[in-house]
């Protein structure tokens, strides 16, 4: 069910906390319940044509290690992460790929970012509140997720889990904006090479 939230273990040393998104027959995908990375920009050039470059550079690093899940493949604006028929796109749209054609150099990898299309399923819009709580990123107001004020600012102060990245550009045809999961529990677009506090949460499949 999706917001189940499963104490998993990624390797043989280290266990993370992650949400349900949806289960897929023989899979189930999973969101890391807390930021896997802070602070990050999606890409460095004002071209989401061009992919979350960075963003999934520095998830990539971060997950390299998490053993106990499926790799994934993508070509960035071309793929669909589930089965053919009900897959989600990272495409602009869902099923448009004629505008995002592009490609990065690592396709093959431990996590992905989540797609527009995955947060639609899950009732998030751009009105305010819309997500469920459970996709909130400010965790110490959501007790029910096992958040403390910890979870939200690191040592330095700064914010660790005001929103995150998607891996879809934005719907109206700009070429400088992406979309990312506020933390007042809604999709906004903003600036790909914009540090806004955003970071990337992990979205991993696993074995039933």
């Amino acid at each position: 069910m999706p917001g189940t939230i499963i104490k998993y273990a990624v390797n043989n040393q280290k266990t993370k906390y992650f949400h349900v998104l949806h289960d897929d027959g023989e899979t189930i995908t999973m969101q890391q319940r807390e930021n896997t990375i802070y602070n990050t920009i999606w890409n460095s050039d004002n071209d989401n044509k061009r992919g979350p470059l960075i963003a999934l550079e520095k998830l990539e690093e971060a997950t390299n290690y998490w053993d106990n899940v499926i790799n994934q493949d993508y070509n960035m604006g071309t793929t669909k992460f589930g089965t053919a028929d009900n897959g989600f796109s990272g495409c602009k749209e869902h099923n448009v790929c004629n505008y995002n054609h592009y490609t990065i150099q690592k396709n093959n990898v431990k996590a992905r970012m989540i797609t527009i299309q995955e947060t639609a399923a899950l009732n998030c819009t751009t009105s305010n509140k819309s997500c469920p709580n459970w996709m909130n990123n400010y965790l110490f107001y959501s007790t029910s997720s096992g958040g403390t004020e910890n979870d939200n600012y690191g040592t330095d102060g700064k914010s660790r889990n005001y929103g995150y990245w998607t891996m879809s550009t934005l719907v109206d045809g700009s070429t400088t904006r992406a979309w990312v999961v506020r933390n007042y529990g809604l999709v906004v677009s903003s600036h790909v090479t914009t540090y806004t506090n955003s970071g990337a949460r992990a979205v991993v499949v696993i074995s039933k």
